[in-house]
């Protein structure tokens, strides 16, 4: 009976065997030469499983993994800065259309209700109902603040 299973075979291979069992294999192995043909090629066959699986398994997790590291860190950070920026943005567009809505306001307040001055007033003054500055006016003592 020189044909053994080949599980039995490979748990040689891999030393988890018994004591008695394994030298009982190494025992037939040695006084039979299509024994030990067959133990050397399960151990090639083994071997060869072994270097192939490992040579897919690095080609297929290793660019994968790194990748996903990386862009589970680029992606980390990169909420954080868009959830500040969301925040900002949020903020800031509340402030801008108040903005515009205080001075949509004034532009229609100072339409409708005109002031008449005696020289003409740049567009900023209209829409702010402020009066006309000129040169004599800055000079003029009426507009000097003083403690």
């Amino acid at each position: 009976m020189n044909e053994l299973p080949i599980d039995l075979l490979l748990r040689y291979l891999e030393g988890a065997l018994p004591e008695e069992a394994r030298a009982d294999l190494e025992q037939r192995v040695s006084v039979s030469e299509p024994l030990r043909r067959e133990l050397e090629h399960v151990e090639r066959l083994r071997t060869l499983a072994r270097d192939t699986a490992f040579r897919q398994a690095e080609h297929t997790v290793r660019p994968f993994l790194a990748e996903r590291v990386l862009w589970r860190l680029d992606s980390a950070g990169r909420a954080a800065e868009e959830r500040f920026f969301d925040a900002l943005s949020s903020l800031f567009r509340r402030v801008s259309y108040a903005g515009l809505v205080v001075v949509a306001l004034l532009a229609a307040y100072n339409a409708l209700h005109p002031n008449d001055y005696p020289s003409p007033r740049t567009p900023l003054e209209a829409v702010l109902s402020l009066p006309p500055a000129t040169l004599e006016e800055a000079y003029d003592a009426e507009y000097i603040i003083t403690p």
